[in-house]
This record gives C-alpha cells, structure tokens and sequence, in this order.
C-alpha cells in the first residue's frame, strides 16, 4: 500500500503532466466549453478535487465529449476512478487516437484493480514512442501491475548483474602491522592481518517466483549467487562466492502482512567453505495509515564454520522499523528503527555477545528514472567472556553508511552505483578496522 501511494503521488504526478502537455493537442481544445475549460484550468494548477467538484456540479454537460474529457482527469486524479473511467470511456470511443485521454484511462484502470485493462493501454502507450522519461514512467506502472498480479497468479522474476569496484580493506585487516593488546603491548601481525586494498569484479544472478495457495496466502521461493574476484595478488585468498535459497509464505489482511521466511546459504572463500548459513525469520507490517506503517520482526540463524568450529553459534535477533512516506518534492521516504539480538556460543564465551543496534534509511526519487538511497547504521557488541591471553572483556561499535544511486533506463535495464563507508572500533585493537566500498553495476532484470 506504501508503495503504491508514493508511486502515485511521485511517478504517477510526472505522468499526468505529460498527459495534460498532450491533452492540449487534443481535437477538441479550440471547442473547450467554458466549464470543461475551467476544469481543466484547475486540474493544470494540480487542483483535481476542486475540478471533480465543479464537474459534479453540472453533471448534465455529461455525455458532451469535451466536459467528459476532463471530467474524467479530474475524477481520477480525485479519486474517484470508477466515475472517471466511465467518463473517459466514452470519449475515447469517438477518439481512439487521443493519447491524452488513453494515458488517463490506463491510470484510471489501474487505480480501479483492472490490471488486464490498464496492461493492455499501457502497452499500447509504449509503441507510440513516447519522451523518455514518460517511458520510464509507464515501465513503474507495468511493473506495479505484474506485483500485483502476484497476488492471484503465480509469477516469477530475475536479474544477471556485472560491476566493477574498489575495496580498501578486502580482508576486513586492521590499519597497521603492529597494534597495541592489553597485557601482550604492541603487537606485530601477519601480513594476512593488516587490510588488503583491492579493485574487484562482481558477477550476480538470482531469480524468484510467487504463487497463491489460498485467498490472502501467498507463496514464495528464491535463489542467488554472488562472484566477487579481487585483481590484486595478495587478495586472491579473500575472492567471495556465495549463492543461496530463500522460501516461505506470506499473509494479507486489510491492514497488516504476515511473513514467514526460511533460507539457506553458504559463502566460500577462494573456493574453500567458510560459512554455512541455515535461517527462519518471521515479521508483521502494520498499515497504520496510507502513508505510515510499523514493522516487526524476529529471527533465528545458525552459523557453522567448517574449518573453524569453535566459532559456531545461533544469533537470535528482533527488530522494530516504523516507516513514513512524505508528501513533498522528490516524495522522501523516511524509515528507522531499533535491533536486539544475542549470538549464543557454548564453546566459547568469548565469542557470545549481546548486540544493540539503531538504523535509519532514505529514500528520494529526483527525476522519474533516478533513486538515491542511504542508509546509517550503528551496532554495539558486548561480549560476554575475556579474550584467552589478553584479560580483557571484548567491546566493539561498528558503524555503516551506504549509499545507492539507481538510474533506470527502463524496465529491465538499470545503472547502479553503491558505496560503503564502514568502520569497526574496538577497544582490542586487533579488531578495529575501517572499510570503503565503492562499485558501478549494471542490472538486467526479466
């Protein structure tokens, strides 16, 4: 529901001005009755409602194609689509070729639910070559009306990625050769242990599918893998592969979303096993109002290290997000939110921590084609034990920033750029570190 408010709010407004720029050339503009041209003086000044209200108030010019023209535009933009597409109807029966009017009522089809309807004309508005960004603009809808129909058929999804990047810190190394440790001083590191800087190369495919298993019950699967090769000689031992699956189901009543997800994923270093991954996550999205909603959420995961078993542990987190959509230029979102979690390591307590976080996140959508996102994140992390050798209890604070920039060619074509500024501060400095990632990818999604 979010989504569909800023996207009608934001992309849908860009929309209807390219659709009242070409109502202009309408065959009927030298005619304009005075109160069809009063009408559509009020919708140019961004006032629908107040066009909807006049149109109500001479209902008996309905039928006369001009005032039914922007009676139409009026009634959708005002949110009452039933009445304007009735309206829009019957003028584009006496003129098919108005692409004014036809934009209109696609938007009016899907404001109404009609996806079949409002496909079919949007489709027919993609093959008249419309300005570029107007063709982005019909790609969200097209898009929108394929996520909805997810809804009561099953679809499916994909994407093949290639980017190119810099890492500074591939092996997450500390700054320096020699830190300073409780008890043991300064302290001299293997090479393997002070950051290795990198440029890299980045692979990426994943699919996804969706089908309905009741009313209000929807299920899903999906699957993905990631090759990032670093160029420099001593980063080859940190070349990241990881691929993994992801299942579950989800349940929509009028006001909240249900989620249930399992996954599995593995990452392997330099073609050796690392990490294994087994998961289940459960949230709730609460739809407070059209332009607020609440998320909760709990998960379980359970990390195996082969080569490395006393790391094993479970992490147990629960987190709390409350998201706002603003009405206002660039249509900002704004989102935050607050983590607990507990990483249980019965072998070693020196590896149990409680985990304290707060996010907040950003997003802006500039021009039709164009989304930038941020997002901050801090964490704290309190271990339980001291470290074996050093007396000392372990205590870290990590914090992130990342930044996206999506410029979207059309619907199955974008350029992304992605940034990470990251630091990792320790009151042991064998763990302090500070990373910064920068790449450029470009997405193909079908």
């Amino acid at each position: 529901m979010q989504r569909g408010v800023v996207f009608r709010r934001g992309v849908g407004r860009a929309f209807c001005g390219w659709v009242l720029s070409v109502a202009a050339l309408s065959p009927l503009q030298a005619a304009l009755a005075t109160d069809a041209e009063d009408m559509h003086d009020l919708i140019q000044k961004n006032q629908p409602v107040e066009a909807y209200t006049l149109g109500l108030a001479h209902a008996d010019e309905l039928g006369d194609p001009q005032f039914d023209l922007y009676f139409g535009i009026a009634a959708v933009g005002a949110g009452h689509a039933g009445e304007g597409v009735l309206a829009l109807e019957r003028y584009v029966q006496q003129f098919p070729n108005d692409l004014s009017a036809r934009a209109q009522l696609a938007v009016g089809y899907f404001a109404l639910g009609d996806d079949l309807r409002s496909q079919q004309e949007f489709e027919y508005l993609q093959k008249q070559n419309p300005p570029p960004e107007v063709a982005s603009i019909i790609d969200h809808y097209l898009t929108a009306i394929r996520s909805r129909q997810s809804e009561y058929k099953t679809t499916w999804s994909g994407f093949v990625e290639a980017g190119l990047g810099f890492d500074n810190n591939t092996n997450s190394g500390a700054g320096s050769s020699t830190v300073n440790v409780p008890v043991l001083g300064a302290v001299t590191l293997e090479p393997g242990g002070v950051k290795i800087p990198s440029v890299y190369q980045e692979i990426a495919a994943g699919g996804q599918v969706s089908t309905p298993i009741a009313p209000g019950i929807t299920a899903f699967g999906a699957a993905n893998i990631d090759d990032k090769l670093n160029d420099a000689d001593d980063a080859h031992g940190y070349d990241i592969l990881t691929f993994g699956l992801r299942g579950g189901a989800t349940y929509v009543d009028q006001d909240n979303l249900y989620r249930l997800t399992g996954g599995l994923s593995e990452l392997q270093l330099d073609g050796t096993d690392y990490l294994e991954v087994a998961s289940i996550a459960g949230d709730v999205s609460h739809q407070i109002d059209p332009f607020q909603s609440i998320v909760g959420s709990l998960s379980v995961a359970g990390l195996r290290y082969p080569t490395q078993t006393i790391r094993n542990s479970t992490i147990y987190t629960g987190d709390l997000s409350y998201r706002r959509v603003l009405v206002a230029p660039w249509n900002p979102v704004l989102s935050g939110g607050l983590t607990l979690g507990y990483e249980d390591n019965p072998r070693a307590g020196n590896l149990a921590r409680h985990i304290y976080g707060v996010h907040v996140e950003t997003s802006v959508v500039p021009l039709p084609q164009w989304l930038l996102l941020a997002g901050l994140a801090v964490q704290q992390s309190d271990y339980l034990d001291e470290e074996p050798l050093l007396v000392t209890t372990r205590h870290d604070t990590y914090g992130s920033l990342n930044l996206l920039a999506v410029y979207q060619y059309n619907r199955q074509l974008s350029l992304r750029i992605e940034a990470l500024v990251s630091g990792n501060h320790s009151n042991l400095g064998l763990y302090a570190y500070d990373r910064n990632v920068i790449s450029a990818k470009v997405r193909y999604e079908f």
